[in-house]
């Protein structure tokens, strides 16, 4: 018997209310939608700010950002052989040029699958691409202080909402586990998968979308002793997936992470005094008006 990631889930949601909820309250002051009220959907009305000069703010940054960071038509990263052939002085020169020339190619194949439009057959040709995900990620960075990103092999960016996953880190700032709660539709699951979970093929394929999605768990831990990930998926308290990693393909960044704390601070909530400030300060004139 396995413990559930699903309970895990919510025992660590229960933890980490007060950081959650202030991450909340900047996001209020800003960007709403970036993370809405507990409980909000579509149909229900967001928060309301009496000044968007935080907001500007957070947009100037976020644009500035994804220019420095990731610069259109330049790789914005570099792959380089590695130290124990680049000073080998066995290595000829000629073969070293080789191995680098052939880095840079995988390095501008790389750029490609970043970049490019999915249009192959039977995928979704409606997917984000890199860089409009990559804005929201840096939006959540600067208005929440921690975001996180699932890099797939397809070179697919998925990002998470600040409530839909859960970190815990060590003393030093090491991530331990993420959790990640995501709603899917069954049917993307293979038919082992499906059987394992318990779910019936004909049956699902019988019931409209909104009332078969399901919340699917993931639960990333680091085991120090194999010195790899191992990743578990739970649907319906279900292990579907399992697999060990020795690179993660989930990407937490906080932007102002304190000692011994799990997620981070970002620049609306380090200035949110002054952010509240002006926004009360705001309405008194609207109100005064």
């Amino acid at each position: 018997m396995h413990d559930s990631i699903r309970k895990d889930f919510d025992r660590d949601d229960a933890e980490r209310l007060e950081s959650l909820e202030r991450a909340r309250l900047c996001a209020s002051l800003t960007k709403p939608w970036i993370l809405p009220p507990s409980g909000w959907s579509e149909n229900d009305r967001l928060p309301e700010p009496f000044s968007s000069l935080p907001a500007r703010a957070c947009s100037n940054l976020e644009g500035k950002l994804l220019t420095a960071l990731f610069p259109a038509n330049q790789p914005f990263f570099r792959l380089r052989p590695a130290g124990r052939f680049r000073f080998d002085p066995q290595v000829e020169p000629k073969k070293l040029a080789e191995f680098e020339n052939i880095l840079h190619l995988q390095e501008l194949m790389i750029l490609a699958k970043l970049d490019r439009t999915d249009k192959q057959a039977g995928s979704n040709s409606r997917r984000a691409g890199f860089r409009s995900r990559m804005r929201l990620a840096i939006s959540q960075l600067l208005i929440t202080g921690d975001v996180l990103l699932q890099l797939d092999d397809e070179f697919n960016i998925k990002v998470f909402r600040r409530d839909n996953y859960i970190t815990k880190r060590d003393s030093s700032g090491d991530v331990l586990y993420h959790i990640i709660r995501e709603q899917i539709d069954p049917l993307t699951l293979t038919p082992s998968q499906l059987e394992e979970a318990g779910m019936d093929l004909e049956a699902l394929q019988l019931e409209p979308l909104d009332r078969r999605m399901e919340d699917l768990y993931t639960k990333v831990q680091w085991n120090p002793m194999s010195k790899s990930w191992v990743i578990s998926q739970e649907i319906n308290d279900h292990i579907v997936y399992e697999a060990q990693e020795p690179v993660t393909p989930f990407l937490s960044t906080p932007y102002s992470l304190a000692p011994a704390a799990s997620y981070g601070e970002g620049i609306i909530g380090e200035n949110l005094g002054d952010v509240r400030s002006h926004n009360e300060l705001t309405e008194r004139i609207l109100d005064f008006g």
